[in-house]
């Protein structure tokens, strides 16, 4: 069960506001588990909420996360500030996440242009709980008309909580598909950013 409430400009149509809350109601306990842990017998997931606000074009505040009733805790959240150009040359993102028991992360990212067809990519993540550095992303990217390229260099945290590096390229063309793993691994890591793509390489 879920409600969403939406608030859109008058003028323009574009939506200024959503709020958004749900929760999944289970008539029978779960028959998969977790390594080391029982079916759940709850009758109730946690509430699952939701605002986004665009109180001006090209700025948003993001908030969700889930709240369990039965403690009064917050089980995990995400909260995002994100500014971009109207044709998204230009990004930026500052964001918090939280898990109980877990991590809790801050971020910053965003593209820069430099020039015309050369822009700047990076991304900063830092865990106050390990009081570390548990990932970054960094690198260049050079695009006109027709194709682009990106290369990036990624730091990421394994299992072992060590940091690996590893270098993504990527070949794209206008209206074809492209080559090399940087987009998608860009666009998990810089809110906005496959928007970004769409509007660059896609429908208009």
């Amino acid at each position: 069960m879920a409600l969403t409430s939406r608030f859109n400009d008058l003028l323009t149509g574009a939506e200024r506001a959503r709020f958004s809350i749900g929760q999944v109601h289970y008539y029978d306990d779960r028959e998969v588990t977790l390594d080391g842990e029982g079916a759940s017998d709850a009758s109730d997931s946690p509430l699952a909420g939701e605002m986004v606000l665009r109180p001006v074009d090209g700025l948003e505040i993001r908030t969700s996360g889930l709240w369990e009733p039965d403690t009064s805790k917050t089980q995990e959240g995400r909260s995002q500030l994100i500014f971009h150009s109207d044709d998204y040359r230009y990004l930026a993102s500052l964001g918090h996440s939280y898990r109980r028991d877990e991590f809790e992360q801050s971020d910053i990212g965003g593209v820069f242009p430099v020039t015309d067809r050369v822009s700047l990519i990076g991304r900063w993540v830092y865990d106050s709980e390990l009081d570390r550095t548990v990932g970054s992303l960094a690198g260049l990217e050079y695009n006109n008309c027709c194709w682009s390229v990106q290369l990036v260099h990624q730091n990421y945290l394994t299992d072992d909580e060590q940091l690996e590096s590893r270098m993504l390229f990527q070949i794209q063309l206008k209206g074809l598909g492209g080559s090399g793993g940087s987009s998608s691994q860009i666009s998990e890591a810089i809110y906005g950013f496959d928007e970004r793509e769409r509007r660059r390489f896609g429908d208009r």
